[in-house]
């Protein structure tokens, strides 16, 4: 009768000493649970991400124009603006060596306006 005491403390021995998933032992058995209610977690807001450069049209004509005279020439669109750089003959269609934030702009819509008419 003793032996088989002794079994029964024996595999009732790890019910009362798990390992919980944040390490340690739960002291509980398996499938009890703890009185004291559990509260959700409260989401803290994301802080925004800090921008890395220029976001706008505007912000990247100014970023990219270096001699800051309204003007972007090729050379300088290619260094900040590569998409205006590789349209640069259809924008400047005045074929004056530069092209204007308002050419610029004006080409995009065009280009837009297109784009939205093939589908």
């Amino acid at each position: 009768m003793r032996i088989w005491l002794v079994i029964a403390l024996l595999l009732a021995g790890p019910a009362y000493s798990q390992v919980s998933p944040l390490g340690g032992t739960t002291g509980t058995p398996m499938g009890v649970q703890s009185p004291e209610p559990t509260v959700p977690a409260v989401r803290q807001p994301r802080t925004p991400r800090p921008r890395t450069g220029p976001r706008t049209l505007q912000d990247r004509f100014e970023a990219a124009n270096t001699t800051r005279d309204g003007r972007l020439t090729q050379a300088q669109a290619t260094g900040g603006m590569p998409a205006v750089a590789r349209n640069f003959d259809a924008i400047d269609t005045a074929r004056r060596g530069y092209v204007t934030i308002d050419e610029v702009r004006a080409y995009t819509r065009a280009q837009r306006a297109a784009r939205k008419a093939a589908r």
